[in-house]
């Protein structure tokens, strides 16, 4: 062993610890010329060595903590607020929840279907309805020769019978009552037509032979003064005159008489269809008010069992509703944050009070959202824009509030859904400080305390 230690004389070694504790045993294990001696009485080289590489490095360390500078973090737990005044979205009435219309976080408009509460109504049968009732009843002639057949219209149902026979008797009265009568009438007014058009061939033709008949009685007129002509033809030839006019006149009756039939023939269908004008107006009529009020039932129905977005804006579903769960006239299903005006997004907690010093207006801040993990969506940036000068007289801790400087875009590029009152921790990095000054700081508190 003192072989060890004379080769080693700078190693400590357990036996020269013991010698260095016990002076007055070590001697009777090492004598005075082995190197354990060194330990009792080091020469003034090893001293001055050793103190000067001790100054050296604490100097060095000095230095170097009056450069290494790193800012002061506070871990604070928060939660995600927005700007704009959110509201509440509730059940219409008692009764069981059947399904959502939409998701989470979906930008809606006032009016939006949201979800709906069971009913023996079919939803998408009602809106088929709503969609057809929004044309007029010349549309749905084109569109089809009947009005669909509903089977699940639940309370509606009695109006849209009452709506689907008015329109059929409408339909009727447009496109089939007049054929029945019309019909003859027709054929009548297209008989007298034709007739009319034989009778004028028939004056064209009698005029020619009515001057012809008074030119031959004129020339034996003339031929009888003469005494070239006898009285027999004479009267022959005016007989044949007198003929004429009379065919003519008989003609002129004909004309007048089919003309007549025509009129009245013509006035008839004018009074049948005038008739049917005003029935099938009336008929219109009686279908617009059906129309009407299905419309006023199915907007009832609505309102009893079809939850609406209130105004424009994002959805939010912060209760756990489940198809089939019961509701109460009232309940909170989800929320709505409106788009309207400008939306800013910020995370709002608390501080303890010992933690409050070091945090300054307009610090940086990253906020960890614990529904969406760091390390896979990343983290937001945000800023202090408030700190709260009393504490709460609970907890006595102090109000912080956090505004995004990037919305809801995360460090990697994501966007986050934003959820009201969504749990989050918050990370706030004040200025930076040296290690040296922070070794300070400590020691004069301390010698404060």
């Amino acid at each position: 062993m003192a072989n060890i230690v004379y080769f080693c004389p700078y190693l400590l070694h357990p036996y020269q610890i013991y010698c260095a504790i016990m002076p007055d045993q070590h001697t009777q294990f090492f004598p005075p010329d082995t190197g354990i001696g060194l330990f009792k009485h080091p020469p003034g080289w090893m001293l001055r060595w050793g103190i000067g590489m001790v100054a050296v490095t604490f100097a060095v360390l000095l230095v170097a903590s009056a450069f290494i500078q790193y800012p002061q973090t506070t871990r604070i737990a928060v939660t995600l607020d927005s700007s704009a005044p959110y509201l509440q979205i509730v059940s219409p009435q008692d009764g069981v929840f059947s399904k959502w219309l939409v998701a989470s976080a979906t930008e809606v408009v006032a009016g939006m279907p949201l979800a709906l509460l069971r009913s023996s109504t079919d939803w998408q049968e009602i809106q088929d309805l709503k969609q057809l009732l929004l044309s007029p009843p010349d549309e749905w002639r084109l569109k089809d020769t009947s009005l669909p057949t509903f089977s699940h219209l639940g309370e509606v149902a009695p109006l849209y019978v009452n709506l689907r026979n008015a329109h059929e008797r409408y339909q009727w009265l447009r496109d089939q009552r007049n054929a029945p009568l019309l019909a003859p009438l027709a054929t009548q007014m297209q008989q007298t037509r034709q007739i009319a058009a034989d009778l004028q061939q028939q004056q064209e033709l009698q005029q020619e032979e009515l001057q012809i008949a008074n030119r031959n009685a004129e020339q034996y007129r003339a031929l009888l003064s003469k005494g070239t002509a006898s009285q027999l033809e004479a009267d022959a030839a005016y007989s044949r005159l007198i003929a004429a006019v009379q065919k003519n006149k008989d003609l002129q009756i004909a004309v007048t008489q089919n003309e007549r039939s025509a009129g009245m023939l013509q006035e008839r269908i004018s009074g049948i269809l005038q008739e049917t004008r005003q029935e099938t107006l009336a008929a219109e009529q009686q279908v617009r008010i059906w129309v009407s009020e299905l419309q006023k039932a199915i907007q009832v129905w609505e309102e009893q069992y079809v939850i609406k977005a209130p105004a424009d804006g994002q959805v939010q579903f912060d209760f756990q509703i489940t198809p089939g769960q019961l509701l109460t006239s009232r309940q909170p299903l989800a929320s709505l944050i409106p788009t309207q005006g400008e939306r800013i997004y910020t995370a709002q907690g608390w501080i303890n009070g010992a933690d409050y010093g070091p945090i300054q207006y307009n610090d940086s801040a990253l906020v960890r959202v614990h529904a969406f993990p760091f390390r896979e969506y990343g983290q937001l940036s945000a800023r202090v824009v408030y700190l709260g000068l009393t504490p709460s007289p609970q907890s006595n801790a102090y109000p912080v509030v956090l505004a995004f400087t990037q919305d809801l875009v995360t460090t990697t590029g994501d966007t986050i859904p934003f959820r009201q009152q969504l749990p989050a921790e918050a990370l706030i990095i004040g200025p930076e400080k040296s290690l040296l000054r922070r070794l300070v700081n400590q020691l004069f508190t301390e010698k404060k305390q």
